[in-house]
């Protein structure tokens, strides 16, 4: 069901070009038959596409700088509540943002990213958030590709993530084998 779903999805966006299409095929899909909700919701749904794509546009990615400190604390908090992330102190958190980047949309905080190098083989993405809002639409592969480009110029060897996100990491290019089959085993010293 899955995979036939996923193939119906794609034909609806290769075939329409008007949201209006796009949404009414969506709708039909997801209900298994032709409904129509009248030219309103139609039209709502368009316009939702539309502030997408203006959404997306508007979005910088730079480097994070110290002035970034107190609203890239604040940003990561609902991330450390829910366990996505873990707990940073104020010390920790302005060493993190010397290596970041921050993802802004009309100026506040939308993602944040940071690649640590561990030496001239290693570095590691960390802290990868992106605003729920704003997830799905590109801007965590914007952020993960900063950091990748960052360890190029670094001429750093592999980069890892530590991640409870692997299919988005898979599709960032990432894989669980390193060359040669080799694989990275952890344990955990402490408690968080």
């Amino acid at each position: 069901m899955g995979g036939s779903t996923s193939f119906r999805l794609d034909l609806i966006v290769k075939r329409f070009h008007s949201h209006q299409e796009i949404a009414r095929s969506l709708v039909s899909l997801l209900v298994g038959r032709e409904y129509d909700f009248g030219e309103t919701y139609i039209v709502t749904l368009s316009q939702a596409f539309n502030m997408t794509e203006i959404q997306i546009q508007k979005v910088v990615i730079r480097p994070a700088e110290i002035k970034d400190l107190n609203a890239l604390d604040e940003f990561i908090k609902p991330f450390v509540e829910l366990k996505i992330l873990i707990p940073r102190t104020f010390d920790e958190l302005t060493e993190l943002i010397q290596h970041g980047f921050v993802a802004e949309y009309e100026s506040g905080i939308i993602g944040f990213s940071a690649l640590e190098v561990y030496s001239s083989k290693l570095g590691e993405i960390r802290s990868l958030a992106v605003q729920t809002e704003f997830q799905g639409m590109g801007i965590g592969q914007k952020l993960v590709d900063v950091c990748i480009e960052r360890a190029r110029e670094k001429n750093v060897l592999e980069v890892m993530a530590i991640t409870s996100s692997e299919q988005f990491f898979k599709t960032c290019g990432f894989d669980f084998t390193l060359p040669g089959e080799k694989k990275a085993l952890f344990i955990q010293t402490r408690d968080l």
